[in-house]
C-alpha cells in the first residue's frame, strides 16, 4: 500500500513539474498517431501498388473485430451490474450504437483520448481489488511454493 502511495505521489509531482512538456509531447504524439496509417500506406504503396487496398481491408477488419469484442465484454459487465433484463440489454446496445455514431463523427484524437481515459478508469477498481485481495494472493502463493518444494506439483523444464 505504501508503494502505491509513493508511486502516485511521484507521478503527480512529475506531472505538475513537467506539465507543459507533457502537453507538447502529447500533442505531437496525437498528430503522429493520426498520420501513422497514412505513412505506412505510402511507404508500402511505393513498393507494392496493391498494398494500400490490403491495408484498408486489414484496418476495417481490425476495427470491426475490436468493436465486436468490446461490445461483448461491455455487455457482460453491463448485465452483471444492472441485471440481464431486456431493458438493460437494449439500453446497453443503444448506448453502444450512440457511441459508435459519436466516435465516427469526432476527430480521431478525441476518440483515442477518450478510449485511453476509459481504459485508465478501469485500472483503478483493479488496483483497489489487488490491494484488498493481497493477503489472499500471498497465502495462495505461499501454498503454491510449499507444494512445489514438497514435490506435489512437478516442475517441468
Amino acid at each position: 500500500f505504501l508503494v502505491l502511495i509513493i508511486l502516485v505521489t511521484a507521478f503527480s509531482l512529475f506531472y505538475f513539474l513537467f506539465q507543459r512538456k507533457i502537453k507538447i509531447y502529447a500533442f505531437r504524439m496525437q498528430s503522429y498517431r493520426s498520420k501513422y496509417i497514412e505513412n505506412i500506406s505510402q511507404a508500402f504503396g511505393s513498393v507494392f501498388s496493391w498494398f494500400p487496398y490490403l491495408l484498408v481491408i486489414a484496418i476495417f477488419l481490425f476495427a470491426f473485430s475490436t468493436m465486436i469484442s468490446w461490445s461483448y465484454y461491455g455487455l457482460k459487465a453491463w448485465t452483471f451490474l444492472f441485471g440481464k433484463t431486456k431493458l438493460s440489454v437494449y439500453s446497453y446496445k443503444l448506448l453502444f450504437l450512440l457511441f459508435i455514431i459519436v466516435g465516427s463523427s469526432v476527430k480521431l484524437g478525441a476518440v483515442l483520448d477518450f478510449s485511453d481515459m476509459m481504459i485508465l478508469a478501469m485500472a483503478f477498481p483493479n488496483i483497489i481489488g489487488l490491494l484488498i485481495l493481497s493477503k489472499e494472493v500471498r497465502v495462495d502463493l505461499d501454498d503454491y511454493y510449499s507444494r512445489l518444494k514438497s514435490g506435489v506439483i512437478k516442475r517441468f523444464k
